[in-house]
């Protein structure tokens, strides 16, 4: 009886270490298809990233195309070229961002006196209206400094503020009277402004 027993807890104990060894294999096995998962993911999220960033530098090289087909067109007065580049559906917001000088679309259409170009800006994006320059320069100011009486009046009907001064404290309202004094006649911009003060 006793040999009966070791010879049975020898081969239990052999069932259990071939148990045993199976299961670490098992485990194992289980290990490795999750490693071999987690590379997979890895990859595509990579080559996804990869096909992201070429779609996006894409879309940057768009949008500066646009961004300076629209400014060409903004400083040329094409009207047509304007409104068609703006009623794209793939035209982005940002197309009428800021520059580096803080410029946008619509100081452009202001600075040069091009009031079509300013109206359809300013139909398509309205919270442009007061937006500054680096050196505060509101498109109302350009404008007026530049004595674009059709620009102004378009400004003002739309609600610009003629009371928001630049880096050196000049406002619209400011501009208005200096130029006003230096020419002869003086043009009614400062008439526009004072009543819209007032």
């Amino acid at each position: 009886m006793p040999q009966e027993r070791a010879e049975r807890s020898g081969s239990e104990r052999l069932g259990f270490v071939i148990i045993d060894v199976v299961i670490i294999i098992i485990i194992i096995i289980i290990i490795l298809i999750l490693i071999i998962i987690i590379i997979l993911i890895l990859i595509l999220i990579i080559t996804r990233a990869r096909v992201t960033g070429k779609e996006n530098r894409k879309k940057t090289q768009c949008t500066r195309k646009d961004e300076d087909q629209l400014l060409s067109a903004v400083g040329s007065g094409d009207v047509r070229k304007v409104r068609n580049i703006l009623a794209r559906e793939e035209t982005p917001r940002n197309l009428l961002r800021a520059d580096a000088s803080g410029w946008t679309a619509l100081h452009e259409a202001s600075y040069y006196g091009r009031a079509q170009c300013l109206k359809l800006l300013l139909t398509a994006v309205p919270e442009m209206i007061d937006t500054r320059t680096r050196k505060h320069q509101t498109p109302l100011i350009l404008a007026v400094s530049r004595e674009h009486l059709h620009c102004v009046e378009s400004l003002l009907e739309k609600g610009a503020d003629p009371g928001i001064p630049t880096v050196t404290n000049e406002t619209p309202l400011y501009e208005g009277v200096s130029t006003a004094n230096h020419l002869s006649p003086p043009i009614p911009i400062f008439c526009i402004l004072n009543t819209c003060t007032h």
